[in-house]
């Protein structure tokens, strides 16, 4: 943690937040060693390059120029670095922080996390980039389900087995979806892109009245896009026998859900048991983290966020939007009504796609335009 003290003492601090730790990487997936920190082709490769050190060191970067050049910054601001936001349920990092900040009685004008990028080809027919500031973020839950019948050997098998009754059940989840609901930060999503956009997209997105059922039957087709207005149930894991020529006594799959503001896991819970139709079928929770709040844009602090993205990327359509992903922000609800989730980096699907997966990197541009946007944050504010 880091302390930035303004000269005007009077207004709220602002937080800056991002995470160190990386998930795991192996190497002989990856064309350059993931931890060396390669420079090639313009990118900078290494596991973390992306996810999140380009917010980590640019914030970084951002103070030590302030500070070299003598600048004073008008309004304290506070950097906050988790250490354990990829293990999501973890209690140490940013939960220790901001269990800190409490007892020094702080609070905070907003927080700014990691989130959406500057998206290219984000939409079809959108010929501008489109910045994407996730002002909510989808609940967490895992689920178990469970079956128990007769065991016995394989050379005279009695049906159904545990798994074959578990395994309908996780076919029929596959095979269909919660009912579609368009959340405050997709509808103003929606708005943003509706009146800035191209004629044929303003009609479908500000006429929700009339054009929701087009407009869902649209998203559907695109697992992105679906996941903005579903909370999604997906089978992860599932296991039996451990011999081939063994029937399991039990069989046991993990379902994972990512729910939507305003559902929870009763919900969730309720619609799995009448999806799977299947009495015999047990269905438990394993962990749950809620939605988190909503903030609104109706704010100083989202417009000013909101202008910085202009000025550094001056082509920027910038909206709001839902993360799909869980982020170290939601820890933060205690001590902001406001908070933010933006990436200050120009990104295609395919540089998005590389985030825990071999060959992450950033290009050298994008580390030049994230300096560039704290160093303005910083000095506006």
């Amino acid at each position: 943690m880091y302390r930035f003290q303004g000269t005007d003492a009077s207004n709220q601090p602002a937080l800056l937040t991002a995470h160190y730790d990386v998930v795991n990487a192996k190497e002989d997936q990856w064309s350059y060693p993931p931890f060396q920190g390669t420079v090639a082709d313009d990118y900078l490769y290494g596991r973390g390059s992306f996810d999140c050190k380009l917010q980590v060191v640019s914030i970084l970067s951002a103070f030590e120029q302030i500070l070299q050049s003598g600048e004073s910054l008008k309004h304290t601001w506070y950097v906050a670095f988790g250490c354990d936001e990829e293990s999501n349920s973890s209690t140490e990092g940013a939960s220790r922080i901001v269990s800190y900040f409490e007892m020094q009685n702080l609070s905070f004008s907003f927080v700014l996390d990691e989130g959406g990028v500057v998206s290219e080809n984000y939409i079809k027919g959108f010929d501008q980039s489109i910045a994407v500031v996730g002002i909510g973020e989808k609940g967490y839950l895992d689920m178990e389900l469970s079956v128990k019948k007769v065991a016995g050997h394989s050379s005279t098998p009695t049906f159904p087995t545990a798994l074959g009754v578990l395994s309908k059940a996780v076919s029929r989840l596959e095979q269909s979806q919660m009912p579609p609901t368009i959340t405050y930060p997709v509808k103003q999503m929606l708005t943003n892109l509706g009146k800035e956009g191209p004629l044929p997209y303003s009609l479908l997105f500000l006429n929700l009245w009339a054009t929701k059922p087009l407009l869902q039957a649209i998203f559907t087709k695109s697992s992105t896009l679906n996941a903005l207005i579903r909370t999604t149930v997906v089978p992860t894991v599932i296991s039996a026998s451990d011999k081939s020529n063994v029937i399991a006594q039990q069989a046991v799959a993990q379902v994972n859900a990512r729910v939507l503001p305003g559902q929870g896991e009763r919900e969730v819970i309720s619609w799995v048991k009448q999806t799977i139709k299947e009495d015999e079928v047990q269905v438990k929770s394993l962990r749950y983290n809620a939605p988190s709040k909503v903030s609104s844009v109706e704010c100083n602090e989202f417009s000013f966020i909101s202008n910085t993205i202009r000025t550094i990327f001056p082509d920027a359509l910038v909206t709001p939007y839902l993360m799909l992903g869980a982020t170290d922000a939601r820890k933060y609800e205690r001590l902001s009504k406001n908070i933010f989730r933006f990436t200050p980096a120009r990104m295609t699907k395919d540089e998005v796609d590389r985030m825990h997966a071999p060959d992450e990197r950033i290009s050298l541009d994008n580390i030049r335009k994230a300096q560039q946007f704290y160093q303005t944050l910083l000095k506006t504010w």
